[in-house]
């Protein structure tokens, strides 16, 4: 036994020294002493990152930071904004800053008093605690660096730290550590090693026991386009865990989802006359769906998104009875408040935890880690589930958009919590449809009348422009995706159907000086009105490409044009119709003429995926011939 707590002890050692070592020239930040392959695709180089974390309760960790960044240029400016937040279950103890030139001279030193203190302003949150202590020192002069040391305790484990050593593209790693430790017995952690592997060593002493992470000599990311950002990640996880009076385990995502329940149980509850209210508005309707919108579009039309984040009220709703009151709450509280709602009618639904936004793959199925930052509602019916966000007060009941999509989420149920995933949008739901008509005049001139149709993810952006912009935004829009220099914009309306799968409609009238050039008898004419069909592939490099090809969201995209021809032109010849399949999608194009009408169609399909980065090549061929093909011009010739 006394020999296993000397190895131990000397494995701590051995870590000690190994930081030592990483860290023994952090004071000398001469710019000459970062390794040449650092300094390759950087614009700001992590001279040390060192992060120490001391578990002093089930409920209270110590967490000291120091680290420096060297800024090289331009766009690594704002790694010298340095901000740290901090509010009733984060406290901030200490702050500190120093500033040096490319030299490593000390140029100013910043303690805390120097640091402005302000309010988490979001626009949105009516009751907070959260605040930011701000430094500016961002410099015009390059290279210069930063160093920061920070000490705070933290109050909620139900999210424990993480090691990120790099944490964006352009950001190289000089040396960075990770070390946690917590008294003998006082809990069990689990860790996992996430998107590539680490070296973590186990230690133990005499009082403490933790896990030690390092690295060195990361370089920086190029970020190549269509790729995805996956660093390597340190993520804990404990056997328990508590928060402001509430214990939990992380051991399980059913442990989890008791915690949640646990804490928001009986916070449900609504008046008698609120309840008779909601049955007599769904009298007479059987369908289950049916019953759910109406309900959902009574939560919407007397409730608005507003957020609650003081202390435990971060992670605990507000109670039902409060948001029928007030008219207001926050993801968790409107979702509660509808669940309420829903149940009053004899509906049963779940709270539902997920992390909102871009980053689809920050849940890891295999590993309880919370890493949520949203919270919604489904409806089990049938063998289905039907997702409500509660928090946009124009969504038709049933859509998510790409907000939620196709990403993991924990139902939090009476019994525990149980990880499902959202509903997943094909290109089908995904689409935009232009339909224009062109009156071509013999000087090459045009009166264009446009309706596009947006579907689904589509419509997303439409949509909220459509609701919160002016006329005069609507139409900058569409002068931007038309792109023609000789454009007047006549008239942009449109309108938004809150259908299952939400379309919104634009009408657009516009004329078109030069939209056909003329040399002669013959004029020169494209007839696809808005021409951007496919992406851009044109700073794509397939000899230096590191990354495998990502295409986030497959979408289709087709144009109907019928121009009108002037009087005495007809096609000279008529062109091909291309048709083209690859792994990456498809598309077509074709055109026909009878009389004076010419009519061009086209299809455009993109599909979501990762490929090799072999593929590259190929991935551009296939789009500059889909763009070649899309955007074909015809030549008419007078009679």
């Amino acid at each position: 036994m006394r020999l296993a707590v000397l190895k131990n002890c000397l494995l701590f050692v051995f870590i000690g020294v190994l930081s030592h070592a990483a860290f023994a020239d952090k004071y000398d930040f001469n710019v000459s002493r970062i390794p040449p392959e650092l300094l390759k695709n950087a614009c700001v180089v992590t001279r040390f990152n060192k992060t120490e974390c001391e578990l002093l309760s089930i409920g209270e960790m110590l967490v000291e930071e120091h680290y420096a960044y060297t800024i090289l240029n331009e766009d690594g400016r704002n790694w010298a904004l340095i901000t740290e937040g901090y509010d009733q279950l984060s406290q901030l103890q200490n702050i500190s800053c120093n500033l040096y030139d490319k030299t490593g001279k000390k140029l100013n030193k910043f303690n805390e008093k120097d640091f402005r203190d302000i309010a988490s302003e979001d626009g949105i949150s009516m009751v907070t605690d959260n605040r930011i202590k701000v430094l500016d020192i961002r410099q015009k002069t390059y290279p210069y660096t930063v160093e920061v040391e920070v000490k705070k305790l933290l109050k909620n484990l139900l999210y424990y730290p993480k090691f990120i050593p790099q944490t964006s593209y352009y950001q190289s790693v000089q040396a960075a550590s990770f070390n946690i430790k917590y008294p003998l017995g006082l809990v069990t952690l689990q860790y996992k090693s996430a998107n590539q592997p680490m070296n973590v060593k186990k230690w133990s002493d005499e009082k403490f026991e933790g896990y030690y992470c390092s690295v060195t000599k990361l370089p920086a990311i190029d970020n190549e386009g269509y790729s995805r950002f996956t660093p390597s990640k340190l993520i804990f996880i404990a056997n328990k865990f508590h928060v402001q009076g509430y214990e939990g385990s992380q051991l399980s995502w059913h442990d989890i989802g008791v915690w949640y329940e646990k804490l928001n149980q009986g916070r449900d509850k609504l008046s008698g006359e609120r309840v008779n209210e909601v049955r007599q508005l769904v009298a007479g309707i059987t369908d289950q769906r049916a019953k759910v919108k109406k309900i959902y579009e009574f939560m919407q039309n007397r409730t608005r998104y507003v957020s609650i984040q003081l202390g435990i009220g971060g992670w605990q709703t507000m109670t039902a009875e409060q948001v029928d009151k007030t008219g207001y709450g926050d993801c968790k509280a409107l979702s509660n408040y509808t669940k309420a709602l829903l149940a009053a009618v004899g509906i049963e639904s779940y709270y539902a935890l997920i992390y909102a936004g871009d980053n689809r793959a920050n849940i890891i199925k295999d590993f309880s880690a919370p890493a949520f930052n949203h919270a919604i509602l489904v409806v089990p019916i049938g063998g289905d589930l039907m997702w409500l966000e509660c928090t946009n007060q124009t969504a038709p009941a049933g859509y998510m958009g790409d907000f939620t999509d196709d990403r993991y989420a924990l139902l939090v149920k009476p019994t525990g919590g149980e990880l499902v995933t959202t509903v997943k949008y094909s290109s089908k739901d995904n689409v935009t449809n232009q339909n224009s008509y062109v009156k071509l005049d013999a000087n090459g001139n045009a009166q264009i009348s446009s309706k596009s149709t947006y579907i689904g993810i589509a419509q997303d952006d439409p949509a909220n422009l459509l609701r919160s912009s002016s006329k005069s935004s609507l139409e900058e829009w569409q002068r931007e995706l038309l792109g023609y220099v000789g454009l007047t914009i006549k008239n942009v309306e449109g309108v938004h159907e809150k259908l299952f799968i939400p379309t919104t409609t634009i009408q657009t009238d516009f004329e078109v000086n030069k939209f056909a050039s003329k040399t002669g008898k013959r004029m020169f004419l494209q007839p696809n009105v808005y021409k951007k069909s496919t992406p851009d592939v044109g700073f794509l490099n397939p000899a230096t490409r590191k990354s495998d090809i990502y295409i986030n969201r497959s979408f289709e995209k087709r144009d109907t044009v019928v121009c009108e021809l002037p009087q005495g032109y007809k096609l000279e010849s008529p062109p091909e119709t291309f048709s083209r399949s690859s792994p990456f999608g498809s598309y077509q194009s074709k055109i026909t003429c009878e009389g004076n009408l010419l009519t061009y169609t086209s299809e455009f399909i993109l599909k979501e995926g990762e490929f090799p980065k072999d593929k590259t090549q190929e991935f551009i061929d296939f789009i500059k011939a889909a763009e070649s093909h899309l955007n074909l011009k015809v030549v008419l010739v007078s009679l």
